[in-house]
Formats: C-alpha cells, sequence, structure tokens
C-alpha cells in the first residue's frame, strides 16, 4: 500500500514536471518573445515574403531564443523551458520549409540543437533546485519544533508554525523581531556568536516559565550578495529539565540527609562514649590515688587510663571528621585551615593554605560543600597519591569563589565525565553532585607523574553572620580529664533546599 502511494506520487510529481503552465498568463507572454523573435529572424532571412537585412547573421538572431527559454527555464523549470524550445524549434523548421533551399538547414539544425539541449539541462537543474526548495520548506513549516531565520543583524527573517506559537505570544508574527525580543538579550548574545543557549519561554511578563528550550544555530549562506544569516532550531527541553530539577532536589535531600546523620552520630559520640571515657578517666584518677595498690597494679591503672585517653582523643577526631564543629562558629577558613594541618600531621605531607581577595562569610550550606569538596580531594592526595606536598588556594572575587587543591603526587587518568565515574571514583562524583546543587563546577587536571589539581568554582552567596575567626580551638588538644558541660552547643539547621523552576 505504502509503495503503490509512493509511486503513484512520484508519478504525478513527474507528470507536474513536464506538463507546460498553460495556465501562466507569463508563460503565453514569453511564448509571444519567441514569436517576435522568429519574425525578426524571418526579416534577416528575407524570403519572398519580407525584405532582407544582409548585415545581421541568422545564427545571431536564432541565439536570441535563449532569452524566453532562459527566462521559461528559470520561472517555470524544465516543463517551461521544453514546452518554449519546441515552440522555437517549431517556428525555425516551418521557416526552413517556407524558405525552401535558400537557407542552410544543417547551420539552423545544430543552433536547434544546443538551444533543445540547454533548454532540457537547465530547465531540470532548475527543477531540481525547486523541489529541494519545496521540500525544505515542507520540512520548515510542518516541523513541530520552532526554527527562526535571523539576518547578520540579528533580526528574524523566518519563522515556522511552532516558533509562531512559541513566541508570538498572539500577536501574529515574529518576522522583522529582534532577536533579543524572542529569546532575550544574553540568550540572543550566545546564539549570534555561534554557541547553543538555553531559553525560558514565558507566557507573559512575571509569569513562571511555560517552556525551556534548547537552541542550537547553525550559519547558512543566503539574503543579498551571499550574506551570512543563521538557522535556530529550539529543541524542547522542558520535561527534561523537570526530571533534571526534580533529581537535584533529590540528590540535596539526600545529601541534607546524610549531614543531619553525620551531626546527629558526631553529636552521640560527645554526648554518650566520649562523656563515659571521660569519666571514667577520672576514676582511674581516683583510684590511682588510693594507698595500699601495688605497684604492678598502679602501672596497669595508668596504663588504662592512657589507653581511655587515646580512644577519648580519636572518637573525637571521628566526630569532628563527621560534622566539624568549627564549620559552623568559626566558617571555611579557618576549618579549612585547620584540615590541611591534620592532614601534614597524619601523613607527614607538607601543606600549604593560600587566601586571595577579600574573604566574606558565605551561605552555610555553600561553606559546608566546599568543605567536604576540600575534605574529598586531601583525603585522595592523602591516601593515593604519593605526594610531598599540597596545596589548596582559596579566591573570593564579587560573584564566586574559587578553590584549588594541588598535589605533586603520581597522578591518575581522570574520567571524561565526573557524572559517569566509576565507582572507584565515587568520591569524584560526589564533588561534582556538590558543586552542581550550588550552580558551580568541578574541573580535575591530572598528569602522571607530576601531580593533580582539583579546581572548585562556586557563585559567592554571602550570609549576615560576622567574619570567622582566623584561630580554631582545637579540642583534641584538651587535656583529660575534662568536666562534661552542662549544655552542648546545637548546630544550625540547613537552609531551605532549592525549589525547582517549573512546578510539577
Amino acid at each position: 500500500m505504502g509503495i503503490g502511494l509512493s509511486t503513484e506520487a512520484g508519478t504525478g510529481s513527474f507528470l507536474r514536471s513536464i506538463v507546460p503552465p498553460v495556465g501562466n498568463w507569463r508563460f503565453w507572454v514569453v511564448q509571444l518573445l519567441v514569436l517576435i523573435i522568429f519574425t525578426l529572424h524571418q526579416l534577416v532571412a528575407g524570403h519572398h515574403l519580407l525584405p532582407a537585412v544582409p548585415p545581421v547573421p541568422h545564427v545571431a538572431i536564432e541565439a536570441l531564443f535563449l532569452i524566453p527559454i532562459l527566462y521559461a527555464a528559470l520561472y517555470f523549470g524544465v516543463a517551461g523551458s521544453a514546452a518554449t524550445a519546441l515552440w522555437a524549434s517549431a517556428l525555425t523548421i516551418g521557416g526552413l520549409i517556407v524558405a525552401g533551399g535558400q537557407l542552410d538547414p544543417w547551420d539552423h539544425g545544430v543552433v536547434l540543437a544546443i538551444l533543445d539541449v540547454v533548454a532540457v539541462f537547465v530547465g531540470l537543474g532548475v527543477t531540481k533546485e525547486r523541489v529541494a526548495t519545496h521540500r525544505y520548506l515542507d520540512l520548515f513549516e510542518s516541523n513541530q519544533a520552532p526554527i527562526v531565520i535571523v539576518d547578520a543583524q540579528g533580526a528574524v527573517k523566518e519563522a515556522n508554525s511552532a516558533a509562531v506559537r512559541a513566541f508570538a505570544h498572539g500577536q501574529g508574527s515574529i518576522v522583522r523581531w529582534p532577536l533579543a525580543w524572542v529569546v532575550g538579550t544574553d540568550s540572543a548574545r550566545q546564539l549570534m556568536s555561534g554557541r547553543s543557549a538555553m531559553v525560558l519561554v514565558r507566557g507573559r511578563p512575571g509569569a513562571k516559565p511555560e517552556a525551556v528550550f534548547r537552541a542550537e544555530p547553525s550559519n547558512l549562506i543566503g539574503g543579498r550578495m551571499g550574506a551570512m544569516e543563521k538557522q535556530i532550531v529550539f529543541e524542547d527541553v522542558t520535561e527534561e529539565t523537570r526530571r533534571q530539577q526534580e533529581a537535584s532536589i533529590y540528590a540535596a535531600h539526600v545529601l541534607q540527609g546524610q549531614e543531619e546523620e553525620r551531626r546527629r552520630i558526631a553529636q552521640e559520640l560527645h554526648d554518650e562514649p566520649v562523656q563515659a571515657l571521660v569519666q571514667l578517666c577520672r576514676k582511674l584518677d581516683a583510684v590511682d590515688e588510693e594507698q595500699g595498690i601495688s605497684t604492678v597494679a598502679r602501672m596497669g591503672l595508668r596504663e588504662a587510663r592512657d589507653l581511655a585517653e587515646d580512644i577519648v582523643l580519636g572518637l573525637r577526631e571521628i566526630a569532628r571528621g563527621l560534622r566539624p564543629p568549627a564549620l559552623d562558629h568559626l566558617g571555611l577558613i579557618p576549618t579549612t585551615r585547620r584540615l590541611l594541618e591534620d592532614v601534614e600531621d597524619r601523613s607527614g605531607i607538607h601543606t600549604s593554605f593560600v587566601l586571595k581577595g577579600e574573604p566574606v562569610r558565605m551561605d552555610s550550606q555553600a561553606e559546608l560543600a566546599l568543605f567536604r569538596m576540600a575534605q574529598e580531594a586531601m583525603s585522595n592526595i592523602e591516601r593515593h597519591s604519593e605526594a610531598s606536598h599540597a596545596s589548596l588556594v582559596l579566591t573570593f572575587s564579587d560573584r564566586e569563589v574559587d578553590m584549588v587543591v594541588s598535589d605533586d603526587g603520581v597522578g591518575f587518568s581522570v574520567p571524561p565525565s565526573l557524572a559517569d565515574a566509576p565507582g572507584a571514583t565515587l568520591g569524584l562524583r560526589g564533588m561534582a553532585e556538590r558543586a552542581q546543587l550550588l550552580g558551580g563546577t568541578v574541573h580535575i587536571v591530572s598528569v602522571k607523574g607530576k601531580g593533580t589539581s582539583v579546581h572548585v568554582k562556586v557563585p559567592l552567596k554571602v550570609t549576615s553572620s560576622p567574619p570567622p575567626s582566623s584561630r580554631v580551638p582545637s579540642s583534641a588538644s584538651s587535656s583529660l580529664p575534662q568536666p562534661s558541660p552542662s549544655t552542648q552547643s546545637q548546630v544550625p539547621q540547613s537552609p531551605p533546599l532549592p525549589q525547582p523552576i517549573l512546578d510539577s
């Protein structure tokens, strides 16, 4: 059935291409021009009906038939050019018959053959180009994706129906609109420079976005003097964007849940096991002060107390790694300095901290994310890099914060996409997810044998809290036993999670 329809359509198209456009008045004007040229030819030939005009060669007059033939080819394709060439040939052959032997039939025959061949080939070329143009226009108009064509000045020259429905907002047409009116100033600047852009389409000023499009520009040659134009195709990615936002919100909830669980575990470690061990140390001290205890027993008590003290220090270190209290009270800079000091004390890797710009206290969620990324990077250096030196550079600018963690270790093969990193590099995936939730990026450069650099860039979100102190008290360095505080300082709650741009 489909093949039959295709064959019928192809046959109909072929018949339309060879049937002369007799219903078009321009076609008859062309045929009249052929008749005028033939009459001029007869004047030059000078047979018994008309006087001769000797100075003008016959072939030059017959070459004038190219004018109507080419005109017919350009406007009507092969059907018009072939019909015009046949009409010119019929008139010329008739003239030769009337003239008898006065004209050389071979000369005229060669000229007519050339005219017929030119008519067919030029007409076929124009017809093929016209068919291709019609097919393009059909695809352009029937495409469900919005498509616009803009000139070099950024004005819309053409727009299909889908583009009008998406961007005109009931005003009928967007032709001659500046591209900035259609997609916004920033997106228009990106598209005119040849870069893709994300476009939010709103139904009315101040309303929530109704659709999200990914716009892809491509260059076209057209217009006057071959001027450069751009075709911009808009792909509707509303659902894809909605799913990405939902996934980001879910990831944010998961990370928040993890941080809350870390906070709870750290608090419970401090409230229960650590305090119990502190009390144990006190009781061991009290027993050690008793009279009548043998030297061996006293040595055992002191060893037990030292072991309990070491356990307290280890638990406090674990609690501080789960949720550093200094991060909430003092901020990112002192906590990060302490992180590097701890790595240097444990591993012997020489560390350095560099602060650039004017530091400010950031949003707590951003500070936590940056600290976790620094913690993961330093953990990787400590466990895998075999480095002798590591550095962390924190740069504050007006709109963003840059963090670069570098080492001079062995390096590794960086996966093409951190989001698709295998299980062995889950820490890198976590860094990428944290940066993405803040609207930032993570870029890793590693050269085997020369080291690794982790570049983190996130937008600057300033909080109203006062600037952090430059010193961090060390809870692990306090002498034991320590009195248990009557109340524990509570860590502030995390800020609300980001809401989606598009409502479900």
